[in-house]
């Protein structure tokens, strides 16, 4: 009797033990919680749990590479894409380029596993070749350390004196290099900026902090914030608009949001030039996404007063952007509704168009991802496949890039970002490697 008194004794105090560390959050709770999430929650992995270790003991980058697009891209139009400075563990990138495709640059940000860091950018000069590359990280002396392998590089604008500002989803820091990668500022104040870098009509740049706690407004030549619109602010300016409060539960306690309510991924400007086609807005208006909502709508940066929105158009997109004819163009992700879309909608009428039908490219991103307006051309990252490709106004791709990573494995590597840029676009970039 007297020993089992002693087990029940022995089992109860496990019991307390237990029950305490996980009620104030002390050892060994939190590292058996984390090493549970690590093996069994697969919500945002895709990869094996061997993956998983494989990537954080830096054999191989599993977290940032995609089987999506299916390894190696096929024709004889593809050749290999020289790019400096990357590991020997990849195979080189693949580009078909055609010859009377517009004359232009493409700087591509992405993951490129250099010797020098995880992530990156290069630049694709008109007749196919790379003639720059920069390293990007968060901090400067973490440029190979184990916490890049988590991180996916998404937002980004690039300078004509090769200076880049870049954010990650994820991070935690908005930060400047030049052109050789030296760091000019970093912001690591907590913020959690991400998703997107725009540019305001001043020169200053829009990204998200949060998911999204605030748009802000920085100045690139310092970092420093300008403007901070604080999500709780445009909420409350709306108290009769119920676009915001879909995913939250209400009770006698208040309101309870539920996981990831806005899921905001993109913040863009009504630049000057561009206001008279959009008769029902003003300069400086902002347009936003938010992906979980299926939500694009345009507000005053002043009074937060949303003067249009429209929700269940396009399905998890990405990057609404204003286009010259008075449209809104948007990258119609459809997660688990492929082939992915570029999509019109007319603020005027609500009316639905497609401007690129992704059955018709092999396109299909669930999630992620950008599109360019080029005066009726599209250039298209589909990051998912680690692809970028162009379709000129005939519906030809004279243009595609392919990120193979291993093709015997079907990897390729993500990219977030691909803009084009006219030939005198930069002003004399050095040779830093």
């Amino acid at each position: 009797m007297k020993t089992l008194l002693k087990y029940w004794l022995l089992v109860l105090v496990v019991y307390l033990l237990g029950a305490g560390s996980v009620m104030f959050s002390i050892w060994p709770a939190p590292a058996l919680l984390d090493l549970y999430l690590y093996v069994f929650d697969n919500r945002w992995q895709t990869q094996s749990v061997a993956e998983r270790v494989r990537s954080d003991l830096d054999i191989t980058p599993y977290r940032l590479l995609s089987r999506d697009g299916g390894g190696a891209a096929h024709g004889a139009e593809f050749r290999d894409l020289a790019v400096p400075g990357l590991r020997e563990r990849r195979q080189l990138p693949q580009l078909a380029l055609s010859a009377d495709r517009e004359p232009r640059l493409t700087f591509i940000y992405g993951v490129f596993d250099f010797t020098d860091g995880l992530h990156g950018a290069i630049l694709i000069d008109e007749g196919g070749k790379v003639v720059h590359r920069w390293t990007l990280a968060e901090d400067p002396s973490q440029l190979q350390s184990q916490p890049n392998s988590r991180l996916y590089p998404h937002g980004v604008q690039v300078e004509p004196d090769g200076s880049v500002v870049f954010v990650f989803d994820l991070g935690t820091a908005i930060s400047k290099v030049d052109a050789c990668g030296r760091y000019l500022w970093s912001r690591a104040d907590g913020r959690d900026y991400n998703h997107v870098l725009s540019r305001a009509a001043d020169g200053s740049l829009w990204t998200i902090a949060g998911a999204p706690n605030s748009f802000d407004r920085i100045d690139p030549a310092s970092g420093d914030i300008l403007q901070s619109i604080a999500m709780r602010d445009l909420i409350a300016a709306n108290p009769d608009l119920g676009i915001f409060t879909a995913r939250s539960d209400h009770s006698a306690q208040g309101r309870k949001w539920l996981g990831d309510p806005f899921h905001g991924n993109d913040i863009e400007e009504l630049l000057p030039g561009m206001a008279a086609a959009f008769p029902m807005f003003a300069p400086g208006d902002l347009m936003a996404s938010f992906r979980t909502l299926n939500l694009i709508f345009v507000f005053d940066p002043v009074t937060l007063k949303v003067k249009w929105w429209r929700q269940g158009a396009t399905q998890q997109q990405h990057d609404p952007d204003f286009l010259p004819d008075g449209g809104i163009m948007i990258y119609d992700n459809r997660w688990d509704n492929p082939p992915s879309k570029i999509t019109r909608i007319d603020p005027a009428t609500n009316i639905v168009t497609t401007l690129l039908d992704g059955a018709d490219h092999d396109f299909f991103s669930a999630d992620r991802g950008k599109a360019q307006w080029l005066d009726g051309a599209l250039l298209v990252t589909s990051s998912r496949q680690g692809r970028v490709f162009e379709v000129d106004r005939s519906g030809r791709v004279t243009f595609d890039f392919v990120n193979l990573y291993d093709d015997g494995e079907g990897l390729r590597g993500l990219v977030s970002e691909a803009i084009a840029l006219p030939p005198d676009y930069f002003h004399d970039l050095p040779d830093c490697h």
